[in-house]
Parts: structure tokens; sequence; C-alpha cells
């Protein structure tokens, strides 16, 4: 009875094991065509994003924008990517605040998509406005620049375009002066110095004998 029982069941799944492979190939299949295909695709190659970052051709000077603003060029929009803190402390007059995270947000999807104007990217610095620029440019976005020296050199130049000097702000300077603090953290120390080191003499312990006897 236990065998023909076994066999009886063995013969049940053998039967329902094509089924439920047949079902669970027919559920993938629903699955794909069901899919909806991503609303943003990135159409711009790995090697012509790099071409177009090394070439450096869609950038603007600050002393561009100064003359933009003094002749109401309304070809251009000025897109301020801080956060609204900073935006409402101070910008660009006539820029329009899109914080750099919400930039693909659906309430920005239509001022994004058009492109009856050329959009000036700035934040802080230029270097912060690159990441946004990146994107929309792999999506398909040519009518974007980003603003040399970002806007807290813009602020310190105001209209003063003659003072304005590329080396300003495209020399890129480092934050810390790092031969000053490596100096500080080692103390006295100087770096390739010629004077020789004292040798510093080891004094050995004498080795105790060991207790004579036995047991």
């Amino acid at each position: 009875m236990n065998q023909q029982t076994h066999l009886k069941d063995h013969k049940k799944i053998s039967l329902k094991l094509p089924l439920i492979i047949v079902s669970f190939v027919i559920l993938i299949i629903i699955g794909f065509l069901t899919m909806r295909e991503p609303e943003r695709k990135f159409v711009v190659s790995v090697d012509d994003m790099q071409k177009a970052v090394l070439q450096r051709n869609e950038t603007i000077k600050p002393e561009e924008v100064l003359k933009i603003i003094n002749s109401a060029d309304e070809s251009y929009r000025f897109i301020d990517l801080r956060n609204p803190h900073d935006f409402i402390k101070g910008h660009i007059k006539g820029a329009i605040n899109i914080p750099k995270q919400y930039l693909l947000a659906d309430e920005y999807d239509k001022l994004i998509k058009d492109t009856s104007k050329i959009n000036i990217l700035y934040a802080k610095t230029h270097d912060e406005a690159c990441g946004p620029w990146m994107i929309l440019k792999q999506l398909g976005f040519n009518n974007n620049r980003i603003l040399l020296g970002g806007y807290s050199y813009y602020s310190k130049t105001g209209t003063l375009a003659q003072n304005i000097s590329p080396k300003d702000y495209l020399d890129e300077k480092p934050k810390y002066d790092y031969a000053k603090v490596v100096k500080s953290v080692s103390g006295s120390a100087v770096i390739g110095s010629s004077k020789k080191k004292k040798k510093i003499k080891i004094k050995r312990k004498k080795k105790k004998k060991g207790a004579e006897g036995g047991c």
C-alpha cells in the first residue's frame, strides 16, 4: 500500500510540475509586456559626454552674464540650483530657484523641456552645477550652460565687469595649506633635514639565573 501511494503522489507531482513552469513563464511574459518604459532615457554615449566635458564649450563667463543682465536679453534664463535659504539671501536678478535634487521633479518638467531659452545653471561654485548639467546633457537637453565661478564669485564682482579676471574663477586653489598642516602635526621636524639622527642605546636586562636544585 505504501509503495502504491508513493507512486500515485509522484505521478500527481510530475503532472503538476509542467503546469507550474508554464504558469511561471506566462507571468514573466505578462510582466515584461505591462512594464512601463522609463520616462527619461540617456541619449548621449559615454564617449560623447567625455568630449563635451573636456571641451568646456557649454560654460559662460561672469562678464558675459553681466552683459546679459544689463541688456535684459530674454533669450537666457537663470536657474539657481542652491537651497531656498541661500536663494532668499541673494541671487542673480530674475533667476528661478530649483534646488538640484528637485531638478527632474514633475513640477519643473515643463520648464526643463522648454528649449526656447538657454538656461544658465549656477550654484555656490561652478563645480556644484556640473552634475545637474551632465544629467540634462545626457537626457538630450543641449540648451544649458554652466556659470563659471558660481554665485560665490559672481556676488563678489557685482557690476564691475572690468575688474573680472579669468584667473580668479578658473584657477583651482587648494582650500588648505597641506604642507603647513603636516608640519604642525609632526612638531618641529623638518622634512628633508640633513641632520643626523641620534642613535638610541637599548639597555638589555640581564637574565636571571634559574633556581638551583630539583625535586
